[in-house]
């Protein structure tokens, strides 16, 4: 299976990003922290190894939902390439 990215910000050395954060459980969260790891890309082509950026969640109570719209921007930037978010990873704290 292909994988495909599409450029999220007019600026080819940011990238934009929304994650909505669902608490289903039965008490509330203290937040949490976010990492998301980048690629540079040509198309669908990997031209960079693999930076990361991350974020704070914020705290999440019981039974809510919470949507966080994220914009990052990098240094380093290959030419003819733009910032695509290609993994995800989170801890949540109670």
């Amino acid at each position: 299976m292909a994988a495909s990215w599409t450029q999220t910000d007019p600026d080819p050395s940011c990238f934009r990003t929304s994650i909505t954060f669902v608490n289903s459980g039965d008490r509330g969260t203290a937040g949490g922290s976010l990492v998301i790891y980048v690629n540079w890309l040509d198309q669908i082509k990997v031209t960079k190894a693999t930076d990361s950026v991350t974020a704070q969640i914020p705290p999440v109570g019981r039974g809510e939902t919470v949507r966080m719209d994220y914009r990052f921007c990098l240094q380093g930037r290959p030419a003819d390439t733009y910032a695509a978010a290609t993994q995800w990873n989170y801890a949540i704290y109670e």
